[in-house]
């Protein structure tokens, strides 16, 4: 593939360089060599969409920051800080849900939207926060910045993963597992307000065929009428909501359109992020006190006993939320919503994802190691099924790509341009194990980054080796003998590029994480 060449402009030269060396690094592996050099073009092309779309919108999401208006409106609307739980399915995402983006609020992705941390382990099966996991440390950085946290859980009708659990129970109900879901989300949600006072949780339905959602589904009363009734199905939540026992979106864009529509635009979320994405904040801010006492009256409807404030601001964020939703769900549908077909081409590994972009993705936290295979699995599946369904271009049988980034926060422009002058590709052609369980260990793996980079900072440095050493342990689990990756990733079936990238997630190094084979003892 020597005479493969880059698409100049499209991508930068160090992650070209990266790619050419990439099939050139499988081209080892002696029964793949037509495998890889049939599937080379469509391997470097997408994965050079893949970091490039992302390259564009780091920047884009830096110049929000720093403007900070987006910041400044969305305090304005929401008094806690907004940190959303949602499924790694493409069609979801925070902005498409409730216009969270430009560095506002944090999004946790995850098959499903579930918390892996959240488990059955409480007094009579009840569900715990394990207190010690990561998704725990998270919540406390994000008490220790903000004070008072709204975590926003996103159950959605007919999801792939949730449905995938039911099956595998023998199940097959209407609702494709949604009550299920909803039911398992509260017991989370109970589960998190018990360990954090400072936290509490909401419920979102999504319905990702038209972008509108639900508030009220998982009181009692609405529960059981779901059980009576196969789930929630559409056709459950539509008459709840039609008699007044749930509150829909859908119906607040429809009682509100004549205001949506004088404020509303048909966005790109995708090609004009940094303007639209500051347009419909700006049309929230002007409709913000007609419309959010109206909203009120609702929510107290449904939840009378935050009328005494007891509860602090969660009146003021439920209403905040729901108008969110409404505008959002407006503004997608302003010709045809585009979004309720599943089209993702490619997997991304780490936290809050700064979506949506034109090329469609499966995103998972993979915060919780334990878990992060699996994941990775459901989402490489999908992809695949995608394409033998004809939603997206590629053979099913070709390589799916997947990026796994650690951010790496508080890092110096000097220690960035040092650690972008650095070749660590000798780290593969040594043929050194660098996985911690059977190669080098934490002290060796420091003293060759020590070696690759003796100029930098210590405070630097030690930021830096503590998000390559923590990459190094999601790439260990991926290339684990007898995993459920590592075959595929072994034979090119799957091509994964470990980045590390700043706040902004900007990829400042692709990071040669291979293996061309396994020693004897590897494990």
């Amino acid at each position: 593939m020597e005479h493969f060449e880059w698409n100049a402009g499209k991508i930068e030269q160090e992650f070209g360089s990266f790619g050419r060396q990439l099939v050139a690094f499988l081209n080892r592996i002696q029964d793949r060599v037509s495998f890889v050099q049939e599937h080379a073009a469509l391997i470097l092309e997408g994965c050079g969409q893949f970091h490039d779309q992302r390259q564009r919108r780091a920047r884009e999401v830096r110049e929000l920051r720093a403007e900070g208006e987006i910041k400044e409106l969305s305090e304005k609307l929401l008094p806690d800080y907004p940190a959303e739980v949602i499924c790694m399915d493409g069609r979801m995402g925070s902005v498409r849900t409730l216009l969270l983006g430009g560095g506002v609020g944090s999004t946790l992705k995850s098959p499903g939207g579930k918390i892996p941390d959240c488990i059955r382990g409480g007094t009579g099966g009840s569900v715990v926060l394990q207190r010690n996991s990561s998704f725990a440390r998270n919540l406390e950085f994000l008490i220790r910045e903000y004070g008072r946290v709204c975590e926003i859980l996103v159950p959605h009708l007919h999801c792939a993963a949730q449905g995938s659990v039911q099956t595998k129970k023998g199940l097959a109900p209407k609702d494709g597992g949604a009550l299920d879901d909803v039911v398992s989300k509260k017991r989370t949600a109970e589960a998190i307000q018990s360990a954090y006072a400072q936290v509490y949780a909401v419920q979102l339905l999504f319905d990702p065929d038209n972008g509108f959602g639900y508030m009220g589904h998982e009181i009692e009363a609405n529960l059981d009428t779901a059980r009576s009734r196969d789930g929630f199905t559409h056709e459950t939540v539509q008459a709840l909501s039609r008699a007044g026992k749930m509150i829909s979106t859908e119906l607040l864009a429809e009682e509100f359109k004549s205001i949506f529509k004088k404020h509303g635009f048909e966005p790109d979320w995708g090609g004009r992020y940094k303007e639209d994405l500051p347009r419909a904040w700006q049309a929230i801010d002007r409709m913000r006190d007609g419309l959010l006492p109206k909203i009120k009256e609702r929510v107290l409807l449904i939840y009378p006993e935050l009328a005494d404030g007891t509860r602090g601001h969660e009146l003021e964020q439920r209403a905040g939320i729901l108008l969110l939703n409404a505008f959002a769900g407006y503004l997608n549908n302003v010709r045809e919503y585009k979004f309720g077909q599943h089209q993702e081409q490619d997997v991304r590994i780490g936290e809050h994802e700064f979506g949506p972009f034109p090329r469609e993705i499966f995103s998972v936290d993979g915060s919780n190691l334990d878990q992060l295979a699996n994941e990775v699995g459901l989402a490489i599946g999908i992809v695949r099924k995608n394409r033998a369904d004809e939603k997206v271009p590629g053979a099913p049988d070709a390589p799916v790509s997947i990026r796994v980034e650690k951010v790496t926060r508080n890092v110096s422009e000097e220690a960035w341009d040092i650690l972008a002058g650095c070749d660590f590709f000798d780290l593969v052609d040594s043929g050194q194990d660098w996985r911690a369980e059977v190669g080098m260990s934490g002290d060796q793996f420091r003293a060759y980054l020590s070696w690759k980079m003796p100029n930098m900072k210590i405070d630097d440095f030690n930021r830096v080796f503590e998000a390559i050493n923590r990459l190094r342990g999601k790439m260990s689990i991926i290339f684990r003998p007898h995993g459920i990756l590592s075959e595929d990733v072994m034979d090119g079936h799957v091509v994964v590029f470990p980045a590390l990238v700043d706040d902004n997630r900007q990829a400042r190094i692709i990071f040669p994480f291979f293996l061309s084979h396994y020693t004897p003892d590897s494990k």
